[in-house]
C-alpha cells in the first residue's frame, strides 16, 4: 500500500483476488485456502411406470484444512449438502418436479448454520 498522505485519511486495501481462494494469515503472508470437496448422486426409475417417475438424491461435502488460520468466527470450515427430489411425467409433453435441499454450514468457532430450500417446477416440452 502507498503511505497515507499527511493529515489525510488512512487508505484501505482492496485485495485483487477472490476472498474464497486466498487470504493473508496472521503473519501477513498470502496463502491459498485449501478446499477438498466431493459429491455423489443417485437416480432411481421404478419399474411399471414406463420411466415416467424418477427419484434422485445427491450428497456433497466440502472442507478446508486451513481456514482457521485466517479470520474470525464467521469463517466456514466445512459444508454439507443433501438434495432429494422426484419428478413425474403426466404426459409425454409435461413434467412436474419437486426438490428439497439442506445446506449445513460449520464454522471455525464451532457454530453451525442450516438452510432448507424447496423447489417445485413444471415443464412443457414442444
Amino acid at each position: 500500500l502507498p503511505p497515507a498522505m499527511p493529515g489525510g485519511p488512512a487508505l484501505t486495501y482492496a485485495p485483487n483476488f477472490d476472498a474464497g481462494l486466498a487470504a493473508y494469515d496472521a503473519t501477513g503472508h498470502l496463502e491459498l485456502i485449501q478446499w477438498t470437496s466431493y459429491m455423489i448422486g443417485a437416480e432411481f426409475y421404478p419399474g411399471g411406470v414406463g420411466g415416467r417417475l424418477g427419484l434422485f438424491a445427491n450428497y456433497g461435502h466440502m472442507q478446508s484444512s486451513n481456514t482457521h488460520k485466517f479470520a474470525g468466527a464467521n469463517t466456514r470450515e466445512s459444508e454439507d449438502f443433501l438434495g432429494v427430489g422426484l419428478f413425474f411425467d403426466p404426459t409425454t409433453q409435461t413434467r412436474i418436479g419437486i426438490d428439497y435441499g439442506l445446506y449445513s454450514d460449520h464454522y471455525v468457532d464451532g457454530s453451525d448454520a442450516t438452510n432448507h430450500s424447496g423447489l417445485m417446477s413444471a415443464w412443457l416440452f414442444f
